[in-house]
């Protein structure tokens, strides 16, 4: 639930202040994917961090969902005490949450409503429910390993 709320705030943030947060974090790391940023004038760097503002914002789309699927994964796997049906709930509950937070940003000055953030925030949930279910299979297989040397 708290990185529901998380993701809730970030998507309540305006054009502007969005635009802000993801310039800020390109100018940070720019560095290290152009060597010579700090040699560019002022106009260059801007055009630089612009042209990488969709792959920032799609990336942080992607990482906050796949958390959100490793969240819903294990909050139902330990509530309903079931591994693939914990997927499955989870899954949904994400998707559902995608859809929702882009209808959020209609209301928000200077966002939109993007199917293509709903596909990657899809995946992004698909992603993180899985590979929890994984760990929690390959936990479980070394567990069972070690009983039988036992």
């Amino acid at each position: 639930m708290a990185w529901m709320i998380f993701i809730f705030c970030m998507s309540a943030k305006d054009a502007t202040k969005s635009g802000k947060m993801s310039g800020g974090l390109i100018r940070r790391i720019a560095p290290l994917i152009n060597h010579k940023f700090h040699l560019l004038d002022e106009v260059a760097q801007t055009t630089f961090v612009e042209s990488l503002q969709d792959v920032v914002r799609t990336l942080a789309h992607f990482f906050e969902f796949t958390l959100l699927g490793v969240l819903s994964f294990f909050s139902f796997r330990f509530t309903l005490n079931c591994r693939k049906k914990g997927v499955i709930y989870g899954v949904l509950m994400g998707w559902l949450y995608a859809l929702s937070d882009e209808i959020h940003q209609i209301f928000v000055p200077g966002r939109t409503f993007q199917l293509k953030d709903i596909l990657v925030d899809c995946g992004g949930i698909l992603l993180g429910a899985s590979a929890a279910f994984l760990l929690c299979k390959f936990i479980e297989w070394i567990i069972k390993k070690r009983s039988v040397r036992i």
